[in-house]
């Protein structure tokens, strides 16, 4: 039809051919411009959190669209095991919106009894007197230093992590895990290419996050080069 109609139009109506078909729809032999994509549907409640049984709230979660990126040492200057770049997909798929807290750890304690590899066994690794050490009393309720139950949990090994997780399952019903490799890379990139998701430049880093920096090179002495900014927090 369109073609029947751009012949009559360009002949002046000179040419009025005759067609005959079924088609309801414009098609193409090939050579056509592709039709615009429609834009993605968006994601209904992107963030939920699922109940547990005593009807109290899990954590909560955000849903991470489906798509692809390379994945790796895209800025070069990386570790061996970043590379080779390679393109990876991903499906659709759900987060923690934050780290798992204290306070959900907690809670997940409380109703399991729950005792950490760290506090069974040899404590847990902490930085003390200007180097790391064991620490054999350290474990998620004292690592060290002070933590309220907004913070993430820390000194819980892949064992505790899994514990956690199992739980999760059993109270919602749902199906919770750790996510994979390319997962987690897919959702902190958030789309960026970047070295840093607000740029390639690392001196810029005191606007955006509490970092190893001048006010801790003083307070904390660390032996790695800090970045050239202050924040004011060690």
């Amino acid at each position: 039809m369109q073609v029947s109609n751009a012949v009559e139009q360009k002949s002046r109506q000179q040419q009025v051919p005759w067609h005959s078909g079924s088609a309801k729809k414009p098609f193409c032999f090939g050579g056509c411009k592709a039709r615009p994509k429609q834009p993605p549907k968006k994601v209904k409640g992107k963030f939920f959190r699922d109940r547990l049984k005593n009807g109290s709230l899990g954590p909560q979660m955000v849903w991470i669209p489906a798509g692809s990126f390379r994945m790796g040492d895209i800025q070069g200057g990386g570790y061996d095991d970043e590379k080779p770049v390679h393109r990876v997909s991903i499906n659709r798929f759900a987060m923690s919106r934050t780290e798992v807290t204290v306070g959900e750890f907690r809670r997940f304690v409380n109703a399991t009894g729950y005792k950490t590899e760290a506090e069974k066994g040899d404590g847990c690794w902490t930085y003390k007197n200007y180097s790391w050490v064991q620490v054999k009393n350290a474990n998620w309720r004292n690592p060290n230093f002070s933590q309220d139950d907004n913070h993430p949990v820390v000194c819980v090994s892949w064992n505790d992590a899994m514990a956690y997780v199992e739980w999760l399952n059993r109270q919602t019903g749902k199906q919770y895990r750790l996510p994979t490799e390319a997962e987690w890379e897919y959702a902190a990139r958030a789309g960026t290419e970047t070295a840093r998701y607000w740029g390639n430049k690392p001196d810029k880093a005191c606007r955006y996050a509490n970092v190893h920096d001048r006010t801790s090179k003083k307070e904390n002495g660390f032996w790695w080069t800090p970045h050239k900014c202050t924040d004011g927090y060690a």
